[in-house]
């Protein structure tokens, strides 16, 4: 069954799919021109994630106060590949140009983005926040309607 935002959503989903599509459109065409590679995009961002997992580390990132240990959330190839449903030898590659670029590093455990990998998504993430923002309105518009 599906959540009651859910079931909302894709009742009145005709009505408001050109309010929900133009964020998502506007943080895609965003990321495709500052990134040129979304396959890379798509490997940073979720290095990200899974380094923003504890809320001390996400912070020290993203103020770059101080360096936080990303060991315990440094991940493999093959997990990475699974998770964003990509060949695990173009995750090898993307991430050797992502390692080369400074946004990420090897460690013993596996690959993790670096603070220069975090600054490099500076962009992508305010537009994503605007995003879940319209989004957020979207959704309370359709409550109040309801």
């Amino acid at each position: 069954m599906a959540a009651p935002i859910e079931a909302l959503l894709t009742e009145r989903y005709p009505a408001v799919a050109a309010r929900v599509l133009a964020p998502l459109i506007d943080t895609m065409a965003l990321a495709r021109e500052e990134h040129g590679d979304l396959d890379r995009l798509l490997i940073l961002l979720t290095l990200a994630q899974r380094a923003y997992t504890e809320p001390a580390v996400a912070e020290a990132l993203l103020t770059q106060r101080a360096t936080p240990d990303l060991t315990p959330r440094a991940t493999n190839i093959l997990s990475l590949a699974q998770a964003i449903h990509l060949p695990k030898e173009t995750v090898r590659r993307k991430l050797n140009e992502l390692i080369e670029m400074g946004c990420a590093v090897r460690q013993s455990r596996g690959v993790a983005i670096t603070p220069e990998g975090v600054r490099q998504l500076r962009n992508v993430r305010a537009s994503l926040i605007r995003m879940i923002a319209a989004h957020h309105e979207i959704v309370e518009r359709l409550k109040l309607a309801a």
